[in-house]
């Protein structure tokens, strides 16, 4: 069984990441006489994380004189091993990684689309690092991984003799029979939550 790891930065996120798609939720141009050309182009971030991928994806509107554009893409990258995610770790990712993947295809398909139109693009400038802001989407600090596990892997994995990870599942409101039996998604995520919490604690004080 392959114990969870916690990357402590976007670089060491990185080892544990491969881009596997690219995907297109929304590509459209309509012609519009008149329209007020967009001043500042603002492009808008979502992300999702599952046990198995890390989705980033960005929306651009932008309009000229003669036409609006509307594309939606995504950048998938594939977990190759059970994550722990902070989310300033996901946001430092997102920053310096998956937007500059992303964006290139956005910009061409803006382009490419105009080009099938048979109207004038839209001027759309390089992005560089920090130049898309991440608005705060509310979620937890962190995002364990929710692969099971048993007692006993989890003690390998935080480096815990198995009577101490006990009395922290104890104080988690877990109880398992044996240290062989393999805990539910939600209760793997759980323990790891609060192990991760405390050494974060315990190494700020």
């Amino acid at each position: 069984m392959t114990s969870a790891v916690t990357p402590a930065d976007a670089r060491a996120l990185l080892e544990y990441v491969d881009l596997r798609d690219v995907r297109t939720y929304t590509l459209s141009g309509r012609r519009l006489r008149g329209s007020t050309p967009t001043d500042d182009v603002a492009p808008e971030l979502g992300v999702r994380i599952d046990e198995s991928e890390l989705e980033v994806r960005m929306r651009l509107a932008v309009a000229t004189s003669d036409a609006e554009f509307e594309v939606d893409i995504a950048v998938v990258y594939g977990l190759l091993r059970p994550v722990n995610l902070w989310s300033e770790v996901v946001a430092e990712f997102i920053q310096r990684v998956a937007v500059m993947s992303v964006y290139p295809f956005v910009r061409e398909a803006v382009f490419s689309t105009a080009s099938r139109m048979g109207v004038e693009a839209p001027v759309l400038g390089l992005v560089r690092q920090n130049d898309v802001s991440l608005q705060d989407s509310g979620g937890p600090a962190l995002m364990p991984s929710r692969v099971p596990a048993t007692v006993a892997s989890l003690a390998r994995e935080f480096g815990l003799r198995r009577e101490d990870l006990l009395k922290a599942l104890e104080s988690v409101g877990v109880e398992v029979p044996s240290v062989r039996t393999k805990l539910s998604p939600e209760h793997t995520a759980k323990v790891r939550a609060a192990l991760l919490m405390g050494q974060r604690n315990a190494a700020t004080s």
